[in-house]
């Protein structure tokens, strides 16, 4: 008996995407030119069987996406997310934010006072013995009060900022954590955020603050390279995604079925996701700048699939799971992706916001976009499952990442590029 696409996606073995990655490969320090990173271009061909493979630098990439595309960026800011912090007894800790408590959009948490009972976050919390009441200080003078509310998890707390002097630390959260917080570098650069991080771990579009991690495939974009893109004649929109700290969680289980996907908040403006509809009305190509970019606009088509089948959709929520039982449920047609954008925004004139825990595995159907510029990713990875997926498969990806190695490719978030897509729309581009 066939299994279906739920059975098939939840048998993944992690070990499957497991290769070996060299520390020395893995970037720890960004290139002193953004768009000097070397680009890896990989077009597969039409019938899905072999992958052709050249090397550039991403200063090319102006001259590699076609002329017609649309550019869809990540526009989330990463935010000073990283708190040195002291316990009661003279002990050090360190929070960092997750998210703020409650399904709050980061947009509004982060605007709170002083005064506002409303300053929870899920924060990552080290130190040792922490439990319900424990109380923590974090700023220079330990003069901010830090409450744990309650265990979420593991390390993770609902945790409780108290008053702050405005006239010292601003007026808002988020001049708070400016002021006493850092960079939050992945877990795999094992050094100290310095003061350029704030501008180097950060696309130059960033503009919504609430990411815990940058949109990594942005980082090599410059403006020059922007400027050149819209004299070609692409056009560019942006989502936002804020990417939390899960984006670096390795698969747990052995299986991608025991895996847990983490929820992270998007939000589109209706009139960007116009620009996608009228886009693909056109027959112009979509081009994801990262795969934040590419897990919004896809938990997008679910969120509107549902709203076109008149289920409920006040919450705006896309499970891991949710888009394999749809597509084993063979009672009714999946509708065109710009049918269901088009819904959502029917029904959400202004903003389009939600949660979304997509996970994206290979045997998964891509319906809203057609070239994907990514960074390469850590082994076991659900980001790596979903560059397998839109290749077409683990061979495929080896493939891919196999020549990366030979040529000595930098490795994840300070790492180098790769564009990757069919050949129709790619090696037309690598002639001219």
């Amino acid at each position: 008996m066939t299994r279906g696409f739920l059975a098939r996606a939840k048998g993944h073995a992690a070990k499957d995407f497991m290769y070996d990655l060299p520390s020395e490969r893995i970037a720890c320090q960004p290139l002193g030119r953004r768009d000097s990173s070397k680009l890896l271009v990989a077009a597969v061909s039409d019938d899905q069987d072999a992958v052709s493979i050249s090397h550039r630098r991403f200063s090319d990439i102006a001259r590699i996406i076609p002329n017609n595309a649309l550019l869809v960026l990540n526009d989330s800011k990463v935010i000073q997310a990283r708190l040195p912090a002291v316990k009661d007894t003279g002990g050090k800790a360190e929070v960092l934010l997750l998210r703020p408590s409650g399904g709050c959009p980061p947009s509004l948490a982060l605007q709170e006072n002083s005064s506002s009972s409303r300053n929870i976050w899920t924060c990552m919390v080290g130190g040792k013995k922490l439990r319900r009441g424990s109380l923590l200080k974090v700023g220079p003078d330990r003069d901010i009060d830090v409450e744990i509310v309650q265990p979420v998890g593991g390390s993770v707390f609902d945790v409780r900022f108290g008053h702050w002097k405005e006239q010292k630390f601003g007026k808002t959260f988020a001049d708070v954590i400016q002021t006493v917080g850092s960079t939050p570098l992945p877990p795999y650069i094992r050094r100290k955020p310095v003061e350029s991080e704030m501008k180097n771990y950060q696309t130059v579009y960033a503009k919504h603050e609430g990411s815990v991690a940058a949109p990594t495939a942005g980082l090599h974009m410059s403006p020059s390279v922007l400027e050149e893109l819209a004299r070609n004649g692409v056009q560019t929109t942006t989502v936002t995604l804020h990417i939390g700290a899960g984006t670096f969680a390795p698969i747990s289980g052995g299986h991608i079925g025991e895996h847990t996907m983490h929820s992270e908040r998007i939000e589109v403006a209706s009139e960007n996701l116009k620009k996608i509809v009228h886009a693909r009305k056109r027959g112009q190509p979509i081009v994801a700048m990262g795969t934040t970019a590419v897990r919004t606009l896809e938990s997008l088509y679910w969120c509107g699939l549902r709203t076109l089948r008149g289920m409920p959709s006040s919450a705006l929520i896309t499970s891991q799971w949710e888009p394999y039982m749809v597509m084993d449920d063979q009672s009714q047609a999946m509708p065109d992706e710009t049918d269901a954008f088009e819904a959502l925004i029917d029904r959400h004139p202004e903003t389009i916001g939600g949660e979304t825990q997509l996970l994206i595995v290979p045997g998964y159907n891509f319906r809203t976009i057609d070239l994907l510029v990514t960074n390469f990713h850590q082994p076991e990875s659900t980001l790596l499952m979903l560059v397998s997926a839109f290749l077409g498969g683990k061979e495929k990806l080896w493939t891919v990442y196999d020549n990366a190695l030979a040529n000595d490719y930098r490795f994840l978030s300070y790492g180098d590029s790769s564009i990757l897509g069919p050949s129709k729309l790619l090696e037309e581009q690598l002639t001219r």
